[in-house]
């Protein structure tokens, strides 16, 4: 996270971009490589346990491991969960830099004159309009380049969300067995009711993520056109696709904070399922 946090902070300073989106586009970028990196740590660590688990002489050493730390270490299961609601918020986060962006290419003139400051005296006038027409101006000169870097930082996150969830879903059985095994003594809440299997819910952020992707594309091919291509084409349809991802990745994280924080409901629930 450090090293890509400061390869990207040296291109970024030399760069036009004003310091939030600065900020925003570091942050992002060791975010999302330091998520990618403990996500493949943990798929490493569920598989060397359950390799353990299958071994009859490490089956009372991790229970009583389990029961020396009552429980309190986290399972794979749970820290990937986590791992994905952290990923979704970063690539909102991403989106909402990319937003300001493109309302500043958009919409924004070159000079602005605000008439609301007419209360005010003559030099403050000035000093809020000179400010005011600086900032356009930072956000107006930045290199497209940038918006395409925070562009290409959601769809990898994206494209590596779905290798991901396709592994947690096709081995869900050894990540319920090794939070099981960790977790044997959970209490679990009796008042939350719960009527979607955690397969389902992982189809179901399955589904939303390969539509993010695809919206993803669309809004690539939308940006070329307008900003490359030079074509004469809607902002309807780029903002519609913005939303569109929002309400996806909004709901994803949604979804992960729901297994995230009911875990143990689902996994008995899961557990349950097998044994009919």
């Amino acid at each position: 996270m450090v090293g890509v946090a400061g390869a990207v902070g040296k291109a970024l300073t030399k760069s036009g971009m004003p310091p939030l989106q600065k900020v925003g586009i570091i942050l992002g970028s060791s975010v999302i490589s330091g998520i990618a990196h403990s996500r493949i740590s943990i798929m490493n660590r569920n598989m060397i346990n359950d390799t353990d688990l299958n071994s009859s002489s490490s089956i009372e050493t991790n229970y009583n491991i389990s029961q020396f730390l009552n429980d309190s270490i986290s399972s794979p299961l749970q820290d990937l969960l986590i791992n994905f609601e952290m990923m979704s918020y970063v690539c909102l986060s991403l989106i909402y830099i990319i937003i300001i962006q493109l309302l500043f290419k958009l919409y924004f003139k070159d000079e602005i004159k605000l008439k609301i400051f007419y209360i005010l005296n003559a030099n403050w006038r000035t000093n809020i309009n000179y400010y005011l027409n600086k900032i356009i101006k930072s956000n107006k000169q930045m290199s497209i380049i940038w918006t395409w870097i925070g562009i290409l930082l959601i769809t990898f996150a994206l494209c590596f969300d779905a290798y991901t969830l396709h592994d947690v879903y096709n081995n869900i059985d050894s990540y319920v067995k090794i939070h099981n095994s960790l977790h044997s003594n959970s209490a679990y809440n009796d008042s939350y009711t719960i009527d979607t299997s955690i397969l389902d819910m992982l189809l179901y952020s399955r589904i939303f993520n390969f539509i993010s992707i695809i919206i993803m594309f669309y809004l690539i091919l939308q940006l070329i056109q307008l900003f490359h291509l030079k074509k004469d084409i809607s902002n309807t349809i780029i903002w519609i696709l913005i939303v569109l991802l929002i309400l996806n990745l909004a709901f994803s994280a949604y979804i992960f904070n729901d297994l995230y924080t009911n875990i143990d409901n689902y996994v008995n629930m899961h557990i349950s399922m097998k044994n009919k």
